[in-house]
Order: C-alpha cells, then structure tokens, then sequence
C-alpha cells in the first residue's frame, strides 16, 4: 500500500508510511507554465525528493535554467505539448 502524502500547515509534505514504501514512491507534477515552475513547485518537488520519491514533471516550455535546476535534483522533465489557452 503506497505512503499516506500530505500537505502540512507548515507548507512541508509528509509521507506516512515505512521507509520501504517512500522509497519507491513515483510522483508526476503536470504544470501548464514551464517557466513558473521551479518558482511555484520548487519547494514541492525538493520536498519529495528529500523522502526518496521519482518525480516525473510534464510541462510545456522549460527554460534551460529550470532544466538544469531538476537535473542537479535527479528529477525528469519531459516537454508537454500544451495550449494554455485551450485553442
């Protein structure tokens, strides 16, 4: 049964669960703003890794700054084609 995630007061991620089960916790973020995302989701995606989950982000237009800002957290990033704008 995977970990219990959630969402403290203190703005911090808590896993519940053994080590075992955060371990192979797998996370996919899907963001609709490439270049906000280290901005708004930074703390979020830092805050899983530090438990031991993958994560997976799916975005459209990821600067190079925020490629390499993942990167350096062991974090995949792979482009989504998407319109924002829903045309």
């Amino acid at each position: 049964m995977p970990p219990d995630i959630t969402p403290s007061t203190e703005g911090r991620v808590i896993a519940r669960g053994s080590a075992t089960q955060r371990a192979h916790l797998q996370i996919v973020l899907i963001g609709g703003f490439g270049e906000s995302l280290v901005a708004f989701r930074g703390d979020l995606i830092e805050a899983l890794r530090a438990r031991g989950a993958s994560v997976l982000v799916l975005v459209p237009g990821v600067p190079a700054e925020s490629k390499q800002w993942l990167a350096a957290r062991d974090v995949r990033c792979e482009e989504l084609p998407l319109s924002r704008t829903g045309t």
